[in-house]
């Protein structure tokens, strides 16, 4: 991602104006541009926005001020830990698992023939009393 060479300098300085700005001029999205701005603020100076961010959200602001940040601080977490690209990944890029489950999973007996239901629930019941009792001993 480009960015200016002194957003270091700048960043607080412009969370505090993007975040306090008001739709004065009716325009259409304006929320969603101003969180996307707090956002890539997040993403690429995360230290001292972030820190910027939660002074802001605990001192006089109004409740709609406190929602923003939270949620400014919850998508660039987000963005920043990585997940976002994952969830943008191509499938053909995720290899799948030949050992791969498929279906439901049923208990084998000795004989390796698959267990009823009613013999399964008798055979975990055994086994938790069992087990029940030899750590009560």
């Amino acid at each position: 991602k480009s960015q200016p060479l002194d957003l270091p300098d700048i960043a607080m300085d412009l969370m505090v104006e993007v975040l306090h700005m008001e739709n004065k001029f009716d325009m259409s999205q304006f929320a969603e541009m101003k969180i996307k701005c707090l956002i890539a603020l997040v993403t690429n100076e995360p230290h001292k926005v972030g820190s910027g961010l939660i002074a802001e959200a605990f001192g006089s602001c109004s409740l709609m001020t406190r929602l923003q940040v939270l949620g400014t601080l919850c998508e660039g977490a987000y963005d920043l830990s990585g997940q976002k690209q994952l969830e943008y990944a191509k499938p053909e890029t995720i290899e799948a698992s030949p050992n791969k489950v498929h279906g439901k999973r049923r208990l084998v007996g000795v004989e390796g023939n698959q267990l009823k239901d009613e013999e399964l629930e008798i055979t975990v019941k055994t086994n938790v009393s069992n087990a029940l009792e030899e750590r009560t001993r």
